[in-house]
């Protein structure tokens, strides 16, 4: 039986609520960050001036009326699901450094951050909390929502032509679960990291990639953005 609290896990309303703080976060600093990867950022600034913030508050405004209603209307257990969420995120957050310094053992690679953005060790400890922000917001949304849930729906459908569904279900969540870890590595490369394809660095991200994806797939999106976020945050900090 499912708790109360896996439907307001789940819930879009929920995700986009509990995200927020976040996205606030991330552009509150991303200026202070300095990185090329913002100038489309400020090119849409420039160019869509003065209409960029008004349209950005009255988006807000109406997603997160929206996201109220939605949670008061279905009756979500929004004050001790929020609650859990935050506490769990953190627990994986706390579980994850010390398992992939395991692995970092095992495969002999230094510890590293899993941003797929580069960053400079003398940035202020703003800047980098935005950073791990903005990376636990963008890649969980492009490699888990975006490629682990859109390839594990398209091979579903594929599997489908051959197995039963629970089969189908099963092999194609494991095909997209691996291709998305390992295009999560491979992004770092893409962006620049020089050792990203290194056999040390590539197994590393590919193995975090998994963990994110599994606990997007069984425990929701914020619980693995917060998870990513911390993770990332408290290294920038721990290296200086």
């Amino acid at each position: 039986m499912n708790s109360p609290v896996s439907p307001f896990r789940r819930d879009p309303a929920v995700s986009f609520l509990m995200l927020l703080p976040l996205a606030v976060l991330h552009l509150s600093g991303y200026s202070l960050a300095r990185l090329k990867e913002f100038r489309l950022v400020e090119y849409v600034q420039v160019q869509w001036q003065p209409y960029v913030f008004p349209t950005l508050v009255v988006v807000l405004i109406v997603a997160i009326l929206w996201s109220v209603g939605r949670i008061r209307n279905l009756e979500l257990a929004w004050r001790g699901g929020a609650t859990l969420i935050f506490a769990e995120a953190l627990c994986w957050a706390v579980v994850l450094g010390p398992l992939l310094s395991f692995l970092r053992t095992v495969i002999d690679v230094e510890l590293l951050p899993l941003l797929v953005t580069g960053v400079r060790e003398s940035l202020s400890v703003h800047a980098k909390l935005s950073i791990a922000a903005g990376a636990g917001l963008y890649e969980e949304l492009v490699f888990r929502v975006v490629l682990l849930g859109g390839f594990a729906m398209a091979l579903r459908a594929f599997f489908l032509n051959f197995f039963r569904d629970e089969i189908a279900r099963k092999v194609g969540f494991a095909i997209a679960l691996f291709s998305s870890a390992i295009l999560f590595a491979a992004a770092h490369g893409v962006m620049g990291d020089q050792s990203a394809f290194e056999t040390g660095p590539l197994v590393y991200r590919s193995l975090a990639g998994i963990a994110f994806g599994l606990l997007f797939w069984f425990r929701g999106l914020a619980i693995c953005v917060y998870a990513h976020f911390a993770y990332d945050a408290i290294l920038l900090i721990k290296l200086g």
